[in-house]
């Protein structure tokens, strides 16, 4: 019995000195700069030893291959492994230990330079490369709201409407979409096809959160017209203007509604009823008129 725990002593401490061993060489690779053969020894590493130290070392390798951009590897790849790995090295350790701090500033860091690089190929226009930098930064923080939504008007830039709506509703659960970003939402419904009766669901759904929203009450405005719901759309009209007397946006609006109603009287005979909205529509473009002095 004593000889058998003996050797199950020997063989732990055999492979406790090979691991260390292989630690220093995966370390001395990467202290002289050779990341490709660090990468190699500190993977075959982990077959055995999945320690802090292998996992925090692993991180800093493969950052310094994504710095050198020397291999085959993809970027998307190589910040997919430094993020497991960045994951493992929090996982192991306490909020505040060394390992735990420099594993965070490093994934603050990283994460901040693929968001920001989104952020100039989105102004520059060039959407498949910000899309693929806010992916990769989506890798460090999954849930983090700016770059969700970063996401989404990329995805949406480049007609890939399932996605963004899918982001904007992960988004919306997470109450982070403001009014503009909510009628974004909505414009990717639109393309992506949903009918009357689903977009007027959401188009609602928005309103009752964001009520008083400009851009939301316009873009009902527009549905209605869009519809040829003239007559829906003269109540809703009707009672912005009177929220809203002076607001001569709404006025041209009701104007133009009175107007698409006359027309649609006159073209079915019904002269009455035409004589009656011209008036209202002449009145309400003097209104128009006369807010502007």
């Amino acid at each position: 019995m004593k000889t058998i725990i003996l050797h199950v002593f020997l063989f732990f401490g055999i492979m406790a000195v090979a691991q260390n061993a292989s630690f220093e060489v995966a370390k001395e690779h990467y202290d002289k700069g050779n990341y490709t053969k660090a990468k190699n020894e500190i993977n075959a590493l982990l077959d055995s030893d999945k320690t802090t130290r292998v996992w925090f070392l692993r991180t800093s390798i493969y950052a310094a291959l994504l710095r050198e951009g020397s291999i085959e590897s993809t970027r998307s790849e190589l910040i997919k492994e430094i993020a497991l790995s960045m994951n493992k090295t929090k996982e192991l350790e306490k909020e505040g230990t060394s390992y735990y701090t420099l594993t965070h500033q490093k994934l603050e860091s990283l994460w901040s330079d693929e968001l920001n690089k989104g952020v100039e190929n989105y102004r520059a226009k060039s959407y498949e490369k910000a899309y693929e930098y806010y992916k990769n930064a989506l890798m460090f923080k999954p849930e983090h709201p700016e770059n969700l939504l970063y996401l989404a008007y990329t995805a949406q830039q480049l007609k890939g409407y399932q996605e963004a709506i899918a982001t904007y509703e992960k988004l919306i659960k997470m109450d982070k979409v403001d009014d503009v970003s909510y009628s974004f939402y909505l414009l990717c419904q639109e393309e992506n096809g949903a009918t009357n009766d689903q977009f007027e669901r959401l188009l609602q759904m928005g309103l009752d959160s964001y009520p008083g929203s400009k851009v939301l009450q316009e873009k009902k405005i527009k549905h209605l017209s869009k519809q040829r719901k003239y007559n829906e759309l003269e109540i809703y009209l009707r009672e912005l203007v009177k929220r809203n007397p002076t607001d001569e946006g709404y006025l041209l609006q009701q104007a133009l509604n009175y107007e698409d109603i006359y027309h649609n009287n006159y073209e079915r005979g019904n002269s009455l009823a035409a004589n009656d909205y011209y008036e209202k529509a002449r009145n309400t473009y003097l209104k128009v008129v006369s807010s502007k002095d």
